[in-house]
């Protein structure tokens, strides 16, 4: 099986407006809602490849009921972890005639320590040998840097097998606890290794560093150069 973890999803609503125009009402010609983050684009990957996954995650509220029926409506299955707190929304205002938009997002709901401790013990229960997981996106206010961290040691424990996408010092600790696969991209490993990441064999030189640390495979997007 394939799991996918997205810890701080968010519903994405897209407005689309004849211009931009400050100090004055708006009227929307069209409205577009995407059940954002990461983790939930693997899932809608793998679905239209005719691959089955189960998307976890943390989610909360109302906004967190119209992800779990959207994502449904999708064919994706989901077992999320539920908050006190509601899942944020995400905001775009998009001009027809403009090239420009704006685009608001929320932080998202503050996780606290048993909502934490209820999502290691779902991955606990559900890891078994061979299973692949896609840890990937920002972490939520309150969670532990070391979230993904933790995750991965207690999937390496069964010998399954992770994929880590996300920046900062949760990349840093993920890789640190040895993953399979790490995708940063160049800003995200140069910030990792301390090193300029501009060419490919910049590229190749950090991703070796951080094959070192502990990760199978590096995989380094370098935006406009693939």
């Amino acid at each position: 099986m394939i799991y996918t973890v997205t810890l701080n999803p968010a519903l994405d609503r897209e407005l689309t407006v004849p211009n931009l125009a400050f100090d004055k009402v708006l009227r929307a010609r069209a409205l577009r809602l995407d059940y954002g983050d990461k983790g939930f684009n693997v899932s809608r990957a793998l679905a239209a490849l005719g691959a089955e996954s189960v998307a976890l995650g943390f989610v909360g509220g109302k906004t967190g009921e119209k992800l779990e029926a959207g994502l449904a409506t999708l064919g994706i299955e989901t077992d999320f972890t539920w908050l006190r707190e509601e899942t944020r929304t995400n905001v775009s205002v998009v001009s027809e005639e403009e090239p420009h938009y704006l685009k608001v997002n929320e932080s998202g709901p503050t996780v606290v320590a048993d909502e934490q401790t209820a999502l290691m013990a779902k991955v606990e229960d559900l890891r078994r040998p061979g299973d692949w997981w896609v840890l990937a996106g920002s972490l939520p206010p309150g969670a532990a840097e070391t979230i993904y961290a933790d995750v991965i040691e207690r999937l390496k424990a069964v010998d399954a097998h992770a994929i880590l996408d996300t920046s900062g010092m949760p990349l840093r600790h993920g890789c640190e606890s040895g993953p399979f696969l790490a995708k940063p991209n160049a800003q995200e490993i140069g910030e990792l290794t301390g090193k300029t990441v501009q060419t490919l064999d910049e590229a190749a030189a950090a991703a070796e560093e951080v094959h070192t640390m502990g990760v199978d495979v590096v995989l380094v997007s370098m935006g406009k150069a693939g």
